[in-house]
């Protein structure tokens, strides 16, 4: 079984979903950057010569995110706990009608 403290392939695939999380995001987030003006535009200071989509960062984190989210949810299955939790406040929403 793959966990996360006995392979370092599981950081490679974390590593490797967010890439593909972050390559899957970018033309949409440059897309949106470009069509709402979330752009660096260009002055005398600046070399570039037309505006500079300035949210990539946001997809970088995005991808990181996602990762890291997998990976505790990986660590600590939620489901389980969840349905207990929500089997108990069934059982005390019926007890008391």
């Amino acid at each position: 079984m793959l966990t996360t403290e006995s392979t370092p392939l599981f950081g490679i695939l974390l590593a490797i979903l967010a890439y593909f999380i972050t390559l899957s995001l970018y033309p949409h987030v440059l897309r949106f950057a470009r069509t709402h003006g979330v752009v660096d535009n260009p002055d005398a200071r600046k070399l570039q010569r037309e505006p500079v989509p300035v949210l990539g960062g946001l997809v970088v984190f995005a991808g990181f995110g996602v990762a890291m989210a997998v990976r505790r949810l990986y660590d600590r299955p939620v489901l389980p706990r969840l349905t207990v939790k929500i089997r108990q406040w069934l059982r005390k929403l019926f007890k008391q009608t």
